[in-house]
């Protein structure tokens, strides 16, 4: 018997979480990459959990109905995801 390894792509609706490509949400890690790379992988949803992560350039999404989402705490909780955008160029 052999084994396939699955892609995110081949798993209809499996959520893919952002720090398993590699996101610091530190404030100050650059985690660009991570966030192309996990939009990439073919993930339906990607979660981010709650922290600040740094991008510094425009993301492009993989496929359509592709979506990130995080966590908003609400008025009696400080767990929110923020994602800031520290770049100079603009997307066209």
């Amino acid at each position: 018997m052999s084994l396939t390894k699955a892609s995110y792509a081949m798993l209809n609706g499996a959520v893919a979480n952002i720090l398993d490509f590699g996101a610091v949400g530190d404030d100050s890690t650059d985690c660009t990459t991570a966030f192309q790379a996990a939009l990439a992988s073919g993930a339906k949803n990607i979660y981010v959990p709650y922290v600040i992560y740094r991008i510094t350039a425009p993301l492009t999404y993989g496929t359509n109905g592709q979506k990130v989402f995080g966590e908003n705490g609400g008025p009696f909780s400080n767990y929110t995801t923020m994602i800031k955008y520290t770049g100079t160029a603009t997307a066209s």
